[in-house]
């Protein structure tokens, strides 16, 4: 159960494993290493927030807003991430292994060192992502993601 109090600022003592927080509004705050496993965060605004090192592990943030969310170490893993607005979102060192992000949006992302292993990743957009690792480059390289044309 999430008990927020007006003039205390949310932050991952507020939150447990499996949280029903679907349309919320929570940006800018601090969840970093907080255990969001599982929890409903679909539609949610976590906009500028800092979920580093959080453990998001088959956690829905479909539809999700993470522009500019900081994510780096983050577990990611068979999280529903379809359709969110990934834009600018820190993604290094995040584990992404069997996550959905079908028509996300990780544009101008940070995804050094990130595990997309298994990943779903049908029609994202990356362009200009910073994308130095290994298995997302060799995706794109074989055409499994394709990097949009840049519209100008």
């Amino acid at each position: 159960m999430v008990d927020i109090l007006i003039d205390d600022p949310i932050d991952a003592s507020d939150i447990e494993s499996g949280a029903e927080l679907s349309g919320l509004t929570l940006s800018g705050c601090d969840l970093s290493d907080a255990d969001l496993s599982g929890a409903d965060l679909s539609l949610t605004d976590l906009s500028d927030a800092d979920l580093s090192g959080a453990d998001l592990s088959n956690a829905d943030l479909s539809l999700a807003e993470l522009s500019n969310v900081n994510l780096s170490g983050a577990d990611l893993s068979g999280a529903d991430l379809g359709r969110a607005d990934l834009s600018v979102a820190d993604l290094t060192n995040a584990d992404l292994r069997g996550a959905d992000l079908t028509d996300a949006d990780l544009t101008n992302a940070d995804l050094r060192s990130a595990n997309v292993y298994a990943a779903r990743l049908d029609r994202i957009s990356i362009y200009e992502s910073v994308k130095q690792h290994a298995s997302l480059s060799e995706l794109i390289k074989k055409g499994v993601v394709r990097e949009p044309e840049r519209e100008d």
